[in-house]
């Protein structure tokens, strides 16, 4: 396929990309679901991990994720770039107004996944506003079953429904979707408008159990589905993280050696393996790896130096 090409992958949903060697540059925008490092093989999945999550990912990487990404049942979104793994279909890139992240949902329907893996009574709190003055009908279904039927009223507000433990599936992905009575094109109703997206609603949180919205970084890969991509870490390595933690970091640090060697910079590598390892968010600490990287440290060196600071830290 050629690199021009990239673009067709995105219309047939459910694609497999498999390379060997060096990646070329349009595969690094496509989650690794599968590597080796016999002949530097990875297998990346099209369009986007959030399709994979909600259609393809096994019951074991939804429980790995569900780890990381919602421990004590806890989770939320901020609409936010980092938010790209959990947002299936129907949403317009990020956007940033003041402090605050948010995404218009295009069309009449979007869809995000939910990272749980367990059945419990929850509530979902949605932050929302229609496009324009008009209020917005909406359906919320979860799992394809109606949970809610409310109305948007102009400018922001909270939104919440309660859900009941039947309600979630174990087993399989748990899906929420938006279904909306109508949207809207910014061109149609001002001709200088340079905006022909049919807008429906603007969401900038969606909460369940009031969890709180922070940058992160994600995983979905078992340490079994990767085989011996393990080996690229070394068993003694492995086996260096406390107990405390390793429930959640293994397949952390796999997916993370299995992904940013060939598509991140040193810099991106830096800030992906603090915010996994040490869930560590600012920026601010990343030079001291960074220099150390450039003085002719490896990458491994740097995770071997996360892992130690890592296991000096109790488990949260």
């Amino acid at each position: 396929m050629a690199p021009t090409k990239w673009n067709h992958v995105d219309k047939w949903p459910g694609v497999w990309i498999v390379s060997a060697g060096s990646p070329l540059p349009w595969t690094c925008r496509y989650p690794v679901v599968l590597s080796d490092r016999v002949e530097s093989l990875q297998v990346r999945y099209a369009p986007s991990l959030a399709h994979f999550l909600a259609s393809r990912s096994t019951a074991p990487e939804r429980h790995a994720l569900a780890l990381t990404a919602a421990p004590g049942g806890r989770f939320a979104l901020g609409f936010g770039p980092d938010d790209d793994p959990f947002l299936v279909s129907g949403w317009g890139g990020a956007e940033r107004a003041g402090d605050d992240d948010f995404r218009w949902a295009i069309g009449t329907r979007a869809v995000l996944f939910a990272p749980f893996d367990s059945a419990a009574d929850r509530r979902i709190t949605i932050r929302a506003m229609p496009f324009g003055n008009a209020p917005q009908r909406t359906t919320v279904t979860l799992n394809d079953t109606p949970i809610a039927t409310m109305t948007l009223l102009p400018g922001w507000r909270d939104y919440a429904i309660d859900t009941r433990a039947a309600q979630w599936r174990r087993d399989a992905p748990n899906v929420i979707a938006f279904a909306f009575e109508k949207s809207v094109r910014p061109s149609d109703i001002d001709p200088r408008s340079q905006d022909h997206r049919p807008l429906a609603a603007c969401f900038t949180e969606v909460r369940f159990n009031d969890g709180t919205p922070s940058p992160r970084a994600y995983i979905v890969r078992l340490d079994e589905a990767l085989g011996s991509q393990l080996s690229a870490l070394g068993e003694n390595r492995r086996h260096r993280v406390a107990p405390q933690h390793a429930s959640r970091l293994p397949a952390s640090l796999v997916q993370l050696l299995a992904d940013s060697s060939d598509c991140l910079d040193d810099d991106a590598f830096v800030h992906v393996a603090r915010s996994v390892i040490l869930d560590a968010r600012e920026r601010i600490g990343d030079a001291y790896f960074i220099n150390l990287l450039r003085q002719g440290a490896t990458r491994t060196n740097v995770i071997d130096d996360l892992i130690d600071e890592l296991n000096r830290k109790p488990a949260r």
